[in-house]
């Protein structure tokens, strides 16, 4: 991780189980749930086991 000014985290993966993304105040929350479903369903689309959450996720977002 870098430090200073301009180090920011954006995205963070944790074991295929929690993706955390950091937005502006300003930013529309929408478009943010619409790019965190797309990146959370490519992480998983090779992991049966989460196949349930992938569901989850997608249903929760609607």
């Amino acid at each position: 991780m870098r430090h200073g000014s301009d180090a920011r985290l954006r995205h963070l993966v944790w074991a295929r189980r929690v993706l955390i993304k950091k937005k502006k105040r300003s930013e529309k929350l929408q478009l943010h749930y619409l790019q965190v479903r797309d990146y959370w369903m490519n992480l998983t689309r090779d992991c049966p086991s989460r196949s349930g959450s992938r569901r989850q996720f997608a249903d929760a977002m609607l």
